[in-house]
């Protein structure tokens, strides 16, 4: 628990700036689809979600590289790791650590680099699934909507105990009001409301009729946008309207449950040996996690499950033709390649490490030469009473150094010049 406490907190700032640059995606997509008359969040969803997806395929690709090294390295590391496998002691651990890195070097790569793909997709997906969650923070003339029906509600006396107490007879565990919640506590309430909620809000303030056109004309627009085949919206859940809604977890099940089909076919295909606790958690998760994700977009808004499907499909498709991109290569090629490409980064890291280290070595013979200087001059005057600072003036300038500056032998001058 505390891990993932800590987890969340250093990601924070970098979930926070994505979020804003997905959102500005999603509001471009959904100002470019207006000019065309197409006002549906629904397909604006589907857009994005494709569109966030091809930008993260130079990320799946190198992860397909990772793996295709993996499964040549494999045989290598079990015969290591069976090599030391009952001999726990520090020094043979040591050696086998080094006899494994040895392996990573010959082929170029490091245990680290599958997973700083997936440390770089996983705040990008947690950005992307909280954007879809909270669609109008981060498309303005939606939200305008929203923050028009909240003002209209906050001129009305009362109006906080009227919703709060709507709410709570609702028992709706995502829609939450306090009477002691200010305007934007209600924005976040009036955001998870479903379409009969806003027919049932606009009827609690029917006695101030500005409030209620305001309630109906701007819900009007939002259920517009929401709008989705079958007479659904993607505000609702499917446990809201079984028929049709009950499509949605069902496809979310079957894309995600094939997709990873895929993905662990590949692997089994490509390994003859009996799996290890990686593959065995991996056929468990494509057992489970189809499942977990049918149930999340039953309950979840259709909004989530529509992205879920959407990401899903791509997924599939993008699988199939990088699955056809990696069977042409050749890995012979592809190894010597990457070992090419890690030596010339070695280099070029040595190098930064030379001239940083020259930089330092230039600094620090300055500062010496500077402490040398004052050294010499702090020793002379201690040292030589009747040398006068007009003697030390008089002599640098006699001096053969061009920058004028004293030196032991200058200093000698001068004590011979007063002896004499």
């Amino acid at each position: 628990m505390y891990y993932f406490g800590t987890l969340c907190a250093s990601e924070l700032f970098l979930i926070t700036w994505i979020k804003w640059i997905l959102g500005q995606i999603l509001n471009g997509i959904f100002m470019f689809l207006g000019i065309f008359n197409i006002e549906y969040l629904a397909i604006c969803i589907i857009v994005f979600t494709i569109l966030v997806r091809a930008l993260m395929i130079p990320l799946t690709i190198k992860q397909q590289k990772f793996t295709k090294l993996s499964q040549v390295m494999q045989p290598e590391i079990k015969a290591i790791q069976e090599k030391y496998k009952n001999k726990k002691d520090q020094e043979p651990t040591m050696k086998m650590n080094r006899e494994t890195m040895a392996v990573y070097e010959k082929y170029g790569t490091s245990p680290t680099s599958g997973c700083l793909t997936s440390l770089i997709t996983l705040p990008i997906m947690l950005a992307l699934y909280r954007v879809m969650y909270n669609i109008p923070e981060y498309i303005p003339s939606i939200g305008k909507l929203y923050n028009q029906i909240a003002d209209s509600m906050t001129g009305v006396d009362g109006y906080a105990k009227t919703v709060a107490s709507y709410v709570k007879d609702l028992n709706d565990k995502r829609i939450t009001f306090k009477a002691s919640g200010d305007k934007e506590a209600l924005i976040n309430a009036l955001k998870n409301f479903k379409t009969d909620n806003w027919k049932d809000l606009a009827e609690l303030f029917k006695d101030n009729a500005e409030s209620y056109n305001i309630i109906t004309k701007n819900s009007g627009k939002i259920i517009h946008y929401s709008k989705f085949v079958g007479g659904l919206n993607i505000m609702d859940s499917p446990s809201d309207k079984p028929w049709p809604g009950l499509i949605i977890p069902i496809l979310a099940v079957l894309t995600q449950w094939y997709s990873m089909k895929q993905i662990q076919a590949k692997t089994t295909n490509n390994s003859n040996q009996a799996p290890d606790p990686t593959q065995q958690s991996m056929q468990m998760m494509s057992k489970v996690m189809p499942l977990f994700s049918g149930v999340l977009c039953y309950t979840f808004p259709i909004a989530i499950g529509i992205y879920w499907i959407t990401g899903s499909v791509f997924v599939i498709v993008q699988q199939y033709f990088v699955e056809r991109y990696m069977n042409k290569m050749d890995i012979d090629e592809f190894v010597q390649m990457n070992k090419e490409k890690a030596a010339n980064k070695k280099k070029q890291a040595g190098l930064w490490e030379k001239l940083m280290q020259a930089g330092e070595n230039a600094k620090n013979a300055q500062e010496q030469e500077e402490t040398n200087k004052k050294s010499i001059s702090e020793l002379a005057k201690v040292n030589y009473k009747n040398i006068s600072d007009e003697d030390i003036k008089y002599e640098s300038k006699k001096s053969d150094n061009k920058n004028g500056q004293m030196k032991i032998s200058d200093y000698a001058n001068i004590l011979n010049s007063k002896n004499k």
